[in-house]
């Protein structure tokens, strides 16, 4: 995954916010892959992606992000890990939490992108 099907996938939950949806913060699911509850329903990206953008529009941004990433499953779960982190420090900068839950938070951050970073590098150049 990379920044921008990150940014696609806030904009369509943004989008399905403001057509009246109940929208849910994303969450890992039981099986591993990210869920987000939208009207009291249990989505998956795609099923996000769907609503938002409709069927061929989720298609095309979910198979570019598959050809990014190669669908290497620890990639898809170590950024799933580091957005969800990144949303829980910027939601900390905002609520301007202690020095102590903020710091908690950026180096949870900080250790998710590390660990991003490092198994990247095991991943060959194209």
């Amino acid at each position: 995954m990379d920044n921008e099907y990150e940014r696609a996938y806030r904009d369509a939950l943004n989008v399905l916010f403001r057509r009246g949806r109940q929208v849910g913060r994303p969450h890992k699911g039981t099986d591993g892959t990210r869920r987000c509850q939208v009207d009291r329903v249990s989505m998956t990206d795609l099923e996000v992606l769907r609503e938002a953008w409709g069927e061929l529009l989720a298609r095309d941004i979910l198979r570019e992000r598959d050809a990014l990433s190669n669908a290497c499953s620890e990639c898809d779960r170590l950024w799933t890990r580091y957005s969800e982190l990144l949303g829980r420090y910027l939601t900390a900068i905002r609520n301007k939490l202690s020095e102590d839950d903020g710091g908690k938070v950026q180096e949870s951050r900080n250790q998710a992108r590390k660990a991003v970073l490092d198994h990247l590098a095991t991943h060959p150049r194209v």
